[in-house]
């Protein structure tokens, strides 16, 4: 078969590439992020969006509301049948209906809920989950796989954990009941098991108490804990405080809080040699506070109390040393009050404190100093920084799956070389990012309760066309109104509720139910995630009886189960305008899609039939030849720009001022073991930092033989552009490629003039 057009992609941990090939909405969000692929191939898949996730839903089509997930092919339909046909095949995994029992991995909460339950204990990592209404621990060594602890009691939304060093750490519940003390839960042999210790004795008044439990990294005190209580009205000295000393001997109560509905299930944390715990809300407002190393941390007179003029949900404090303030983050967005001491110099607060607001978009949940920069994060998916704690703005936009309505970051914390951020179960995603600013990683997310697919085409993986009434408009982009002729498109499997997957194809009308669907059960017994992925190819073969009609064939893992059908019209004899566009909707049925490729046939008659594609990212390794200059602290230039994603670490980089630069690079990666290559496909995200407009391509070396993209001119400063060469035969002697003649082949770099 000779292929006149042949595009796939591999999903990279950002969204940078997929952007440029026009698979996803440009948003105006500056960062989405892949999530791990289930198809049992290394590599990254794009994940759907939740019901209520609005944040990346297009609106491409007049009239409906279908998604951000599409490919926007640029060629015609009346391309496609000229050129004998196409296929479009992408590995799509099924809705489950429900998350599997360990793979919450992420916190749980309603708008003032606990935001302190993750941790990391040098070792693994742990978090507090939810599966329906019940609440458990998992643990993770990747924060990829996720494994039940046993827990030491019935957990709840508000259960805190904190990892307190040498191995130890601690869970405490809220209880829900009056006259109790406070019970925190520890273990020291990663909850194997459990030991227990109370803390005083609530006021009868009291209807529930809760807390949490921070390192003090004091080694006669190692602990610090504080106890805080839902009450009706004010209880006595009892009802909560700050308890200092070790778990398992004696915990001191160094200070007693009153007032009202005293609230707290966030964790402290130490900030700049100094033990912080902010009061979450309630009449006192308070943050109480002690230096971390003295060696009286047990008595009342170490500790200080600083009283906020305004009552705030706190549910975070962090120190700027730059601009000298205290910033907290609360359920009504950011504020900050001074410290007292020089720039630099952390003071405890004490004594009435006039805080001002500097951020009043979203709730925030969590707040910290990076070493050069503030990030906070919080509901609807932000992510904001500031340099000073005043200004603020949001730091790489939304991302996939975290949107604008009732998605929120919730949990996060430094493991000694990322941020990882936990986001409540309606996203249920777990992301890292080396400074919290810059490169997210999603590395988790769990199946979602999608809605499951109806009678309608609304909820399907299709190809069909939109009109053009002007030159050719990306959809994904600018909405366009779709041709009133026949479209072809497999409504995606149901939710599972019955441990088996249902397909159902048809040949159909916009908008139209499946009146012509076929029936199809492609899995049994479904149990996981990757039980629930399977390869779906839709084929449309040129037909001779009229222009732009074609006949339809569904594969399902490289199956036949529909068609080939009848020819059918997919634009107008006349129509030479329409242009193709595929497209996965956000929501329902399909909760992620990866290897997407897309074939134009060449030659009448011939079925264009793929089968499953495995997409392999295959990235330089090693220097031939460097003649480009290497920017940022990778080793060499093949390091430069052997990145997790296109673009995605902007401090690496190589550049060229001279043309007629090459830059070549050879590759140690191997084809898994089973696969035969098809193709090959070279990328790069290049950009001008002058004002002249260079000109560059991208190729590939092969023997003696070099073959290069069309020249690019890259004309607009400080903006990427993508340069790509996919390529089918091997320019040494063009002929088919073997899986030894691709890993000896070479990426080139060309800065032509």
């Amino acid at each position: 078969m000779t292929l006149k057009f042949l595009e796939g992609f591999e999903s990279c941990r950002t969204d940078s590439d997929a952007r440029s090939r026009n698979i996803l909405q440009s948003t105006t969000s500056a960062l989405t992020v892949s999530v791990p692929s289930t198809t049992g191939v290394a590599g990254y898949g794009l994940a759907q969006l939740t019901a209520a996730n609005t944040a990346h839903n297009a609106t491409p089509f007049s009239g409906s509301s279908q998604g951000a997930i599409g490919w926007w092919t640029g060629l015609t339909v009346n391309q496609a049948w000229n050129a004998g046909g196409f296929s479009f095949g992408v590995s799509a995994r099924s809705n489950l209906g429900t998350s599997i029992a360990y793979a919450s991995g992420v916190i749980n909460g309603t708008a003032n809920a606990c935001s302190s339950q993750a941790c990391f204990d040098g070792t693994k990592y742990w978090a507090v989950t939810v599966t329906g209404s019940t609440y458990g621990l998992a643990t993770s060594p990747d924060l990829t796989n996720w494994t039940v602890v046993p827990a030491p009691t019935t957990l709840n939304q508000w259960t805190t954990i904190s990892y307190l060093g040498n191995g130890v750490v601690s869970v405490v519940p809220y209880a829900n009941s009056t006259s109790t003390a406070l019970t925190v839960y520890y273990t020291s042999n990663s909850g194997i098991t459990w030991s227990s210790q109370s803390l005083g004795t609530a006021a009868a008044s009291t209807s529930g108490v809760g807390g949490c439990v921070v390192a003090t990294g004091n080694a006669t005190y190692p602990h610090a804990a504080l106890v805080t209580c839902y009450a009706s009205s004010g209880g006595g000295t009892n009802q909560g405080g700050v308890y200092v000393g070790t778990l398992g001997g004696t915990m001191t109560q160094v200070t007693t809080l009153g007032g009202n509905l005293l609230i707290s299930y966030n964790g402290g944390r130490v900030i700049s040699g100094l033990v912080v715990l902010p009061m979450q809300s309630g009449g006192s407002n308070s943050i109480y506070s002690a230096t971390a190393s003295s060696a009286s941390l047990n008595t009342t007179g170490a500790w200080s109390t600083a009283t906020l003029s305004t009552a705030q949900t706190v549910t975070d404090i962090a120190y700027n040393p730059v601009s000298n303030l205290w910033v907290l983050s609360t359920l009504t967005g950011i504020w900050t009050f001074p410290n007292t001491g020089s720039a630099g110099t952390a003071v405890a607060p004490s004594g009435a404190q006039t805080i001002t607001q500097r951020y009043s978009t979203v709730a925030m949940t969590k707040v910290w100093w990076n070493g050069s920069a503030l990030v906070a994060i919080g509901a609807s998916g932000h992510i904001i920084t500031s340099a000073d704690g005043i200004t603020w703005a949001e730091s790489g936009g939304h991302i996939i799956p975290v949107g604008t309505s009732g998605t929120d970051w919730r949990s996060s914390f430094y493991d000694g070389s990322q941020y990882v951020l936990f986001s409540d179960p309606t996203s249920a995603c777990v992301a890292t990012s080396t400074d919290g600013v810059n490169n997210y990683q999603c590395l988790y997310t769990s199946d979602k309760a999608f809605s499951a697919a109806t009678s309608t085409d609304v909820n399907g993986i299709c190809v069909m066309p939109v009109t053009q009434t002007t030159a050719p408009t990306n959809p994904l982009t600018n909405a366009i109104t779709s041709t009133t002729g026949n479209k072809f498109y497999v409504v995606a499997p149901s939710a599972v509720t019955s441990g088996s997957i249902t397909a159902y194809t048809a040949l159909n009308n916009w908008g139209s139910t499946t009146t012509n669907a076929s029936t199809n059960v492609i899995a049994t017994g479904v149990t996981t995630k990757q039980q629930a992925t399977h390869y779906y190819e839709l084929v449309y073969t040129k037909s001779t009886s009229a222009v732009n009609s074609f006949t339809f064939q569904l594969f399902v893992d490289n199956v036949l189960v529909y068609g080939p059908t009848a020819a059918q019209p997919v634009a107008a004899t006349t129509d030479t305008t329409s242009v193709l566009f595929a497209i996965i909707p956000t929501t329902q049925c399909v909760s992620q899609v990866d290897d997407v490729y897309l074939n134009f046939i060449d030659g009448s008659g011939m079925s264009g039939v793929q089968g499953t594609l495995n997409i392999v990212a295959q990235r330089p390794t090693t220097d031939v030849q460097a003649q480009w200059v290497k920017s940022g602290s990778a080793a060499s230039n093949s390091l430069s720009v052997a990145t997790s994603a296109l673009s995605s670490v902007p401090g690496n980089y190589v550049s060229s001022s001279n043309a007629g630069d090459k830059d070549i690079y050879s590759s140690s990666a191997t084809v898994p073991t089973g696969y035969t290559v098809k193709g090959i496909q070279v990328d790069a995200m290049m950009t001008k930092t002058s004002t002249t407009n260079p000109v560059v391509n991208i190729g590939v070396s092969s023997g003696s033989t070099e073959t290069d993209s069309t020249n690019v001119t890259l004309s607009t400063q400080n903006v990427a552009q993508l340069v790509s060469l996919p390529i089918d035969k091997d320019p040494n002697g063009n002929v088919a490629w073997t899986n030894a003649s691709v890993q000896a082949s070479k990426f080139v770099l060309n800065h032509v003039t």
